[in-house]
């Protein structure tokens, strides 16, 4: 069978089924049949953000191939043998989201270890400490924050109350992709859906006992901002 190789983008990934932006634009992907057996760890599968190559077989697209990545992000995979799963690749920023609503959405160390996250993923870390009109501490929260992590851009925002998203918008234009990490619960969801304008992400509930969300994504997408760039969640 003749293949008919290009490159696109991976901008959705669910299980193991994908999009992919390609010319001809968003399209069904999945994972070459040897792919499985041929990859030997988890990082080996495409993650958001991945360049491949694709086999175009009109509607469908087949993942024939990972490329290099330029930056990574990844999480440990416990197991047998505890492995890296890679859940966003070719990123400029990694959005360190963080919330000022109590419990334990905010604390000195899990900024300091995302912050070690951000800074080996090879891109450039970024903190958003969301809902600061319930913190009326938030500017003093903000200067701690800035003695955790020294040379670290720091932005205050509410998504609820549309603060602080002109100021994430000018790091996220012009093509530049960032991804959002941090506990759920912590209003990335909401974020998301704040810049896009739009109900696009699911969000839920907060447990009041201790502030923290459900998980409300189970899958992986990657968005197109008005600004001209692009937001992982």
């Amino acid at each position: 069978m003749t293949k008919n190789i290009s490159r696109a983008r991976v901008v959705e990934k669910q299980y193991d089924t994908y999009k992919v932006e390609t010319e001809k634009g968003i399209k069904p992907a999945k994972l070459k049949g040897t792919y499985f057996h041929a990859a030997q760890r988890k990082s080996a599968f495409p993650c958001v953000g991945d360049r491949v190559e694709v086999n175009d077989f009109g509607e469908l697209m087949q993942i024939e191939k990972v490329l290099p990545r330029t930056t990574k992000i990844s999480r440990k995979v416990a197991g047998e043998v505890t492995e890296e799963q890679v859940i966003a690749a070719n990123i400029d920023y990694v959005v360190i989201v963080l919330g000022l609503d109590g419990g334990r959405n905010y604390s000195d160390r899990l900024l300091e270890r995302l912050t070690t996250v951000a800074w080996n993923s090879g891109a450039t870390p970024l903190i958003v400490l969301n809902k600061a009109d319930l913190n009326a501490d938030a500017e003093y929260v903000q200067l701690q924050a800035e003695t955790i992590a020294p040379g670290v851009d720091i932005i205050l925002t509410s998504a609820e109350e549309g603060e602080g998203l002109s100021a994430l918008e000018a790091y996220l234009s012009d093509g530049a992709v960032g991804v959002f990490i941090g506990p759920s619960g912590v209003g990335k969801s909401t974020l998301t859906n704040a810049l896009l304008k739009s109900e696009v992400q699911k969000t839920n509930e907060i447990r009041q006992n201790d502030k923290r969300g459900r998980h409300t994504t189970s899958a992986s997408y990657m968005f197109e901002l008005e600004s001209g760039g692009y937001i992982i969640d």
